[in-house]
């Protein structure tokens, strides 16, 4: 039976996904000399969209991080593997 994914692992996840983009980035401008000026203007019509998707990547990151902070408090003094067990 497949083990069910948990917050950790998504946020693993996450953090990869955002390693590939980031190489991405490095990929554009990596080659930008060899692009012509449409597809250059295209990707830049890019960057406002990606900014934006940034920002609200941060507010959600800071919206999980205290919901976290909180959980962990109300959970009290329980022993990590008990957590991990409770949360399987």
């Amino acid at each position: 039976m497949a083990r069910q994914q948990n917050c950790a692992d998504r946020l693993f996840l996450v953090g990869e996904m955002l390693e590939t983009a980031s190489q991405y980035i490095r990929l554009c401008k990596d080659d930008l000399e060899q692009q012509d000026k449409l597809l250059i203007e295209l990707a830049r019509d890019q960057i406002t969209p990606l900014r934006r998707r940034a920002v609200e990547l941060g507010k959600e990151l800071s919206e999980l991080d205290a919901r976290l902070r909180r959980t962990v408090a109300d959970l009290g003094s329980k022993e990590p593997s008990k957590l991990r067990q409770t949360s399987s």
